[in-house]
């Protein structure tokens, strides 16, 4: 694992990313491409390129310093210790170890997480806070339902025929992995029944994987988890006590599923609140979400082209989709709210995914507690909101962000690209997590205001 690196979407940020129209800023590129061109002319012989790179080999070698690029020193990515990348309350957990040392991109952490359930990659310190509630989770379903209730009470439940099964992808209710192999062969057989006429046994068939998927969902929010998430083993154990509760071997669940006296009217309802946030993720499917998320959206002025394939994209769940889409609601000042849809597009993994989401929740937080953004733009990959007077907020959710020569590039173009028509203007950057000394001192000479540590002073939602 020594060389196991990380890069997501916050540690490209020096990739060339185009202009898009509407007046986004192309921060990357430009230079280099200049630089080709002005040097297309010229003629290099093999040999001397050779010896040139021994000669700078040597050179480093002898002055032992960490790093060089045109006469600049710069800081480069090595591995952590546990007591560098981690606060003291989060060096140990009674549910797993991880194992030393933790890989480091320049910007994001990697644990290698050795569990009692398998060994798992935490691709950074949100995705590591987020495995260890997942964790504790299975330890006290495992605890409390003992494994034979699962296979008892799922064939309970399925021996009745099921024919109307459906699609069922992205609900809670789509991954039985909690049900034993011959049960999971009927549920599979029973889906050829979708395209048969309606049978006596349908209607219940089809309300026992809604009232399984129900279940789920209040499970993990008593437990604080997210019911989409990609932990195949939460999921196995989600399943097997949703059937559980389903078959009445258990009614600790049972209670939670009592008829709520007011359910939130998702038509109406704006979800600005982390309350009532997560009661509208307990109590509404997928369907409802997207239908939710699908009316906001275009509230904002994004095209339906936009939103679908917002909606529609693989690394988003239900859940990322309706928080981003809840906290660009709460910008209500802002233009071109589009333009953060636009470049979440680029995420890549489901840790990218977080990411997105909770620059979204920094950007809303900043707007709530400093100034409000009156437009949103593009640092690359990266959203960018601007307030009064040209000024502007940078989120980032990074865990520890060293001074490279990608770090310094960026930078030195935000500056650029905000400070061209007024010199003064405020540029302030939040992260979720630290920057080194370093750094910090680089960006202090650059009079760009960093705060660290958002991800304790937010209440993000990882």
């Amino acid at each position: 694992m020594a060389g196991l690196r990380f890069y997501g979407c916050w540690a490209r940020v020096a990739q060339p990313i185009h202009a898009q129209e509407g007046g986004e800023i192309e921060i990357f590129g430009t230079s280099r491409l200049k630089m080709l061109r002005q040097s297309s002319h010229l003629r290099i012989q093999p040999h001397a390129v050779a010896h040139s790179i021994i000669l700078l080999i040597v050179l480093l070698s002898s002055a032992g310093l960490p790093y060089q690029t045109f006469g600049k020193d710069y800081e480069t990515p090595e591995p952590r210790t546990i007591e560098a990348a981690l606060m003291p309350e989060f060096r140990t957990s009674p549910h797993d170890r991880i194992e030393e040392p933790v890989q480091h991109d320049g910007y994001m952490h990697t644990y290698t997480v050795d569990t009692d359930y398998g060994v798992f990659l935490a691709q950074s310190d949100a995705m590591l806070r987020r495995l260890r509630l997942e964790l504790s989770t299975i330890a006290d379903l495992r605890e409390r339902y003992v494994a034979g209730v699962a296979a008892e009470s799922a064939v309970k439940v399925v021996m009745k025929p099921v024919y109307a099964l459906g699609r069922l992808t992205s609900a809670p209710a789509d991954t039985l992995m909690g049900i034993p192999r011959g049960v999971y062969r009927m549920v599979e057989s029973a889906i050829t029944g979708s395209f048969r006429d309606a049978g006596p046994y349908e209607d219940s068939g089809m309300k026992s994987v809604v009232q399984v998927s129900a279940y789920k969902r209040r499970i993990a929010a008593y437990y604080h988890v997210d019911v989409y998430s990609s932990n195949p083993i939460l999921q196995l154990e989600l399943d097997r006590v949703a059937w559980a509760s389903l078959a009445g071997y258990t009614t600790t669940f049972a209670m939670l599923l009592v008829p709520v006296p007011n359910p939130l009217p998702l038509a109406l309802v704006s979800l600005n609140s982390v309350e009532v946030l997560n009661r509208a993720l307990e109590e509404q499917g997928p369907d409802d979400l997207r239908l939710f998320n699908l009316r906001n959206l275009r509230s904002m002025g994004v095209s339906d082209e936009l939103a679908e394939k917002f909606l529609d994209h693989p690394h988003y769940s239900p859940r990322h989709q309706t928080i981003i889409v809840s906290c660009l609601q709460a910008l209500s000042q802002a233009k071109r709210r589009d333009r953060f849809v636009t470049v979440a597009l680029n995420a890549s993994s489901e840790e990218e995914a977080l990411s997105y989401q909770h620059a979204a929740e920094l950007l809303k937080a900043y707007d709530e507690q400093v100034l409000p953004i009156l437009e949103i733009t593009m640092l690359g990959r990266f959203p960018l909101g601007r307030s009064k007077e040209r000024s502007a907020f940078l989120p980032a959710p990074i865990d520890y962000c060293i001074w490279t020569q990608k770090t310094e590039a960026m930078f030195d173009r935000l500056s650029a690209a905000i400070r061209h028509r007024k010199r003064n203007a405020r540029i302030e950057v939040w992260f979720t997590g630290t920057v080194s000394p370093r750094a910090r001192r680089e960006l202090l000479d650059r009079r760009i205001v960093v705060k660290e540590g958002m991800d304790r002073e937010i209440q993000l939602a990882d």
